[in-house]
């Protein structure tokens, strides 16, 4: 799928604020709202860009961890898709040699990775073998990378209203621990960062829409939406 100009602008302002209106990005942008909404469904359901939410993973504060995966070759699209459908696997990436896919893993703790995601990998048919590598420091993440295609006045409109002031919730507190309640949302909102809480109500329950930045597009050392093609995705790690 080629992309457009105007496909890129949107890509690039919902890296910005992920979960801006449509309204507030029809003025931002200058296009209508129905047309942004349509032109985002067109570029998900294609597969170009999706927004999801993740753990930042930083080391200091909870378990990242690549993952070689050797499988059988003919079903390796099972293989793919079963893995992908485990909260935790935050990417899942193809290799042209010495492994067949890689991942990347992020969980609140060591223990949590090693007692409850590498049992269901166990689990997978057609996974043959795994390698793991415990990362100690985190550089940067794909969350952090942009495509810079909008002007510096329609980006700091973008980051206007992705302030916490703007939506009103709190201030996020860097390497602060999420309350239970907004890490209940992360499954929901791993498959789709835009996600309104009628899509979830039972999750959505215990938290108030918007009530810690870290929901919001602000990028704390948390939980932070964001819109990334899969190769730009994978934290960069040393």
């Amino acid at each position: 799928m080629v992309l457009s100009e105007e496909d890129l602008a949107l890509i690039n302002a919902l890296q910005i604020a992920p979960r801006i209106s449509w309204s507030d990005a029809a003025t931002v942008l200058g296009v209508h709202a129905t047309t942004l909404a349509a032109r985002w469904d067109r570029l998900r359901l294609s597969g170009a860009a999706w927004t999801t939410a993740h753990l930042i993973g930083d080391p200091k504060q909870m378990c990242l961890a690549l993952v070689d995966v050797d499988c059988e070759m003919r079903l390796r699209d099972d293989v793919t898709a079963a893995l992908a459908a485990i909260p935790e696997v935050v990417t899942v990436e193809e290799a042209a040699s010495n492994r067949d896919l890689m991942l990347t893993v992020i969980a609140p703790t060591l223990a949590r990775f090693t007692e409850e995601v590498l049992p269901r990998f166990k689990e997978v048919p057609g996974l043959l073998k795994y390698r793991t590598s415990l990362c100690t420091r985190l550089h940067s993440g794909g969350y952090a990378w942009r495509l810079n295609i909008l002007d510096k006045a329609k980006q700091k409109a973008l980051y206007a209203l992705a302030s916490p002031g703007a939506t009103g919730s709190a201030a996020p507190m860097t390497g602060a621990p999420l309350p239970p309640s907004h890490l209940d949302l992360i499954p929901f909102l791993a498959r789709d960062g835009r996600a309104a809480p009628r899509t979830s109500p039972g999750a959505w329950a215990g938290a108030r829409r918007q009530s810690s930045g870290s929901l919001t597009g602000c990028w704390p050392a948390g939980c932070c939406p964001s819109v990334a093609k899969l190769h730009r995705s994978s934290p960069a790690i040393r």
